[in-house]
């Protein structure tokens, strides 16, 4: 029951376009949602490279498979709200049995709020740090109920929930190394059971051998090493400039931070976003607790602190916190680790006093609280939320499936693989089409990081080996990264030698649009599907762009908004190359767009109408389809987009079958 209402308390705040939009919030959640389409569709777990996400992450965004509906942006963000609810819900199980439940529900409160309401995109999408997080939890969960009362399953569910940690997040290993010392440091010392220590240290590193065996007999060991040890290593020396040569995404060191244009941004931060307005408040309500209490004598509350529970989780904290400062990392969400933690160690602090019976003495914590609050029903307002998409739940549409944004090129996402070369992962989950490499992006393959040429070998071998249906070059001006022409596929002369043996390139009108590259026998099959067509007001250039294959309007011009500003006609009128059989019309909307519109289509053959339709057009990135029963002969199709041009909305691409 404490799960449901806090997953529902999360999920309430949470109903916007968070949960149900298209907007990015990380590319976290769609590299580890490309990786778990290829679970998913069959390809083994050591075909998987995480960058530095372990696989686990992946495994846990497969559950739309049970229920036979996609991995999208809609699942993949309930999946957050889910590993979210669990970790505070280990955490308020844990508390509930040293603390009165008022208490507990006091402690856990703020951290419920705080994943509810922030508008920091960081703690919003789906991270690779929410499972590492979360086995530690579940393991200092069964490990205290050991601790009470020994039970060797709650030993070893610990032990090996510890040992997952290296396959869900690699630099939080060492926390869970941390806690397997003190748990045998304890048998060692205290209790002198040796035999326990052997069974902790075995249930601890059955993952490392389970793991290691299944990819030794798959011939993967290799890959196993370079995606588990060696990249999130070189990684870290990268980011932090210790390598050869520089990061071509920049360097996310703190010194970096603080030296650069980001510093006023850090400060930001620190004074007004909420997730260290939430750090502040148990700071501040431990230090009031402790001096209140220990005031008289600050040797007895010194001597709390050295009590077992208390000095692990202290030791978990410091080392947490130095592990999110040395990676060089200044991603907020690394904090996730942190979190849960705090209010756990103010709970074994606590959990031996009386004076809680007091209600008088909680008057400041709770002032505290109230403060947080403030902080917390402000979001809004904060400069971290100006980009964030404020939308009505019923502005969007709640869809479990792909909406196969790629689907005009006429390829099967069951069958069909898709490469995308440069950063731009979320085109797997808005196309439906899996993967044909391991790499989600490929910074493996373009940045200057060690084992450069282990990941370009690697690649060709599954290039070839998997023969994807299209290839789309997204190093161009406007992407997130690698945003220069000789980043593209120019970049890697093995591969471009091979497209240009077995691919054939759509021609782009726009140099700045994203190319694409489709196999030859999808090419002819396109090619005797397709039905070409030509404005008849092929004087203004902006039509040229609903017939130019490109959709994606953040990198390029590729919409047409009708507006009065330029002279649009109220017609657009498609003329068919000589008279052709139609048997399904393909529009796709401008992102502008804000909600689903009538588009009145005619269709003529010989100036006679043979149909008249009245399409609702949906939503980007939905295609508004047409497919008809009884294939129509026609020489010119009209479009009415007199209720366009009211609301000022436009079209994308228009492809005609």
């Amino acid at each position: 029951m404490s799960f449901i209402l806090i997953f529902l308390f999360i999920l309430i705040g949470r109903i916007n376009s968070s949960i149900f939009g298209f907007q990015l919030l990380n590319t976290d959640e769609f590299v580890i949602g490309a990786k778990a389409m290829r679970l998913i569709n069959g390809f083994s777990i050591t075909e998987f490279d995480g960058a530095t996400s372990g696989i686990l992450n992946a495994i846990f965004l497969t559950w739309p498979n049970l229920f036979g509906i996609d991995v999208t942006y809609l699942s993949i963000r309930l999946s957050g709200v889910i590993a979210v609810s669990l970790i505070i819900y280990f955490t308020f199980k844990i508390m509930t049995r040293y603390l009165e439940k008022y208490l507990s529900i006091l402690l856990i409160f703020p951290l419920v709020l705080f994943f509810s309401l922030t508008k920091d995109p960081d703690f919003l999408h789906y991270t690779n740090e929410l499972i590492s997080i979360l086995l530690i939890i579940i393991s200092l969960n069964y490990y205290f109920l050991s601790y009470e009362k020994y039970n060797p399953l709650y030993l070893i569910i610990a032990s090996v929930s510890l040992g997952l940690v290296l396959f869900a997040k690699m630099q939080f290993f060492p926390v869970a190394c941390l806690i397997i010392a003190f748990i045998n440091l304890r048998f060692l010392l205290i209790e002198k059971k040796f035999h326990r220590i052997l069974l902790s240290s075995l249930a601890f590193i059955f993952p490392v051998i389970f793991f290691s065996t299944y990819y030794f007999f798959n011939n993967e060991l290799e890959d196993l090493f370079y995606n588990v040890i060696h990249f999130p290593l070189s990684d870290f020396l990268a980011r932090n400039q210790i390598a050869q040569e520089e990061l071509l995404v920049g360097s996310n060191s703190i010194q970096n931070i603080i030296a650069g244009d980001k510093k006023n941004i850090f400060v930001s931060h620190l004074l007004y976003n909420s997730v260290f307005h939430l750090l502040y408040l148990y700071l501040l309500i431990f230090i009031f607790i402790f001096f209140k209490k220990f005031k008289n004598n600050l040797l007895i509350g010194a001597k709390i602190l050295f009590e077992f529970k208390v000095l692990m989780l202290a030791s978990v904290i410091i080392t947490t916190f130095l592990i999110i400062v040395i990676t060089g990392s200044v991603h907020r969400h690394y904090l996730i680790n942190l979190l849960p933690i705090i209010p756990l160690y103010i709970c074994f602090f606590i959990k031996d006093f009386t004076f809680y019976k007091n209600l008088k003495f909680f008057r400041w914590p709770i002032v505290f609280l109230v403060l947080f609050s403030v902080s917390i029903f402000l979001e809004n307002k904060k400069f971290y939320s100006e980009n964030f998409v404020k939308k009505n739940i019923f502005d969007n549409k709640i869809d479990f499936h792909s909406p196969e944004v790629l689907k005009y090129f006429k390829l099967d996402k069951d069958v069909d693989r898709l490469i995308v070369w440069g950063w731009k992962p979320e085109i797997y989950l808005l196309s439906g089409l899996t993967p044909s490499n391991r790499e989600a992006t490929n910074l493996k393959q373009i940045d200057n990081r060690l084992g450069r040429e282990y990941y370009r070998k690697r690649f060709i071998s599954e290039f070839d080996k998997n023969k994807p249906s299209i290839v789309i070059d997204y190093a161009k001006s406007n992407a997130i990264f690698y945003n220069k022409k000789e980043f593209g596929v120019v970049n890697f002369p093995k591969f471009k030698e091979r497209l240009n043996k077995n691919y054939i390139k759509i021609k782009s009108v726009n140099k700045n649009c994203p190319e694409y590259y489709l196999r030859k026998n999808k090419y002819e099959n396109l090619k005797k599907s397709i039905i070409n067509y030509s404005l008849l007001q092929n004087d203004n250039k902006e039509f040229e762009k609903l017939n130019d294959y490109n959709i994606d309007d953040k990198m390029c011009d590729t919409e047409v908004i009708f507006n009065n500003t330029i002279q649009f006609p109220n017609e657009l009128i498609l003329k068919l190359e000589n008279k052709k059989i139609i048997g399904e019309i393909m529009i796709l909307a401008a992102e502008k767009n804000e909600d689903e519109i009538i588009l009145n289509i005619e269709i003529f053959k010989n100036n006679t109408l043979q149909k008249k339709i009245d399409l609702n057009l949906k939503k980007k990135p939905y295609w508004s389809t047409i497919k008809f029963e009884k294939k129509i002969e026609a020489d010119r199709i009209l479009l009415k987009i007199k209720n366009l041009k009211e609301k000022e909305y436009g079209i994308n691409e228009i492809k005609i079958f």
